[in-house]
Order: structure tokens, then C-alpha cells, then sequence
């Protein structure tokens, strides 16, 4: 039997907040146009009502899709005594290989996902595995 862990609910919250920032820079500044082109829309387009909406929806589910992602992932940094950011991100980065790469590269294996997508989103997935394992790691 697994032993239980005590959360830290800040170190679960600030995880979050660390993946939704990221999300948005990611996705926005930094890898946005790339992002955006490889899904087949045009980056250029203007932004319409129906489409700000839908990116308001998509950014509000993803709170509480990076809450479970932080709350589960503590339980694996506890379950390696992760106490530095080093471990933190370690711990992360088994994470992604093991879990999310695999998913990622299945996409672009039986859904014909483009190239760009397997590298931004994959991309995207490490560091904010490995910043929320940092994260998570610290606060313990």
C-alpha cells in the first residue's frame, strides 16, 4: 500500500500558476505564430468574438486540468524525496518521458499531428513538468 503524503496546497497552487503562465507565454509570445500555423490557422487572421471565446473556454479548463496535474504530480515528487529543484525537475522530467512523450508522439503516430506540434507541445510538456517538479520539490 502506498502511504499517504501531506500536501502542501501552496506549493500545488504556485505549480498551477507556473503552468498557466507558461501555457500563456508559450503558446502566445514566445511559440504562438509556429503553434498556430502548424494547426492550420492562420496566424494573421484577425481575432474574432467566437474565436476569443473559445481561447477564454480552452484557458479556463486548463486551471483545473494543471491543478490535477500539480496535486498528482507532489504525490510523485514526496514518493522520490525530491527536496531540491534539481530533484523537483528530475522527477518532472521522468514524468514527461515516460508519460506525456508517449502520448505526444502516439498523436503524431495515429492522428498524423504535424512535426511542429510534436516539438512544441512536447517542448511545452518538459519544462512545465520540470518547472512544476521544481516548484513542488521546494515547497515540500
Amino acid at each position: 500500500m502506498v502511504s499517504p503524503i501531506e500536501v502542501n496546497w501552496f506549493a500545488v497552487a504556485a505549480a498551477t500558476a507556473f503552468a498557466m503562465v507558461l501555457g500563456m507565454l508559450w503558446y502566445g509570445p514566445f511559440f504562438g505564430k509556429p503553434w498556430m500555423k502548424a494547426m492550420g490557422m492562420d496566424p494573421n487572421a484577425p481575432m474574432t468574438p467566437e474565436k476569443k471565446k473559445a481561447g477564454m473556454k480552452a484557458m479556463a479548463w486548463n486551471v483545473p486540468i494543471a491543478l490535477v496535474s500539480a496535486y498528482v504530480l507532489a504525490h510523485f515528487v514526496d514518493y522520490t524525496a525530491s527536496v531540491t529543484w534539481q530533484d523537483g525537475a528530475q522527477t518532472g522530467f521522468w514524468i514527461w518521458l515516460g508519460f506525456q512523450m508517449p502520448l505526444i508522439v502516439q498523436g503524431k503516430l495515429y492522428e498524423n499531428k504535424k512535426n511542429e506540434l510534436l516539438y512544441l507541445n512536447g517542448g511545452y510538456q518538459l519544462v512545465m513538468l520540470m518547472g512544476m517538479g521544481a516548484t513542488l520539490a521546494v515547497w515540500a
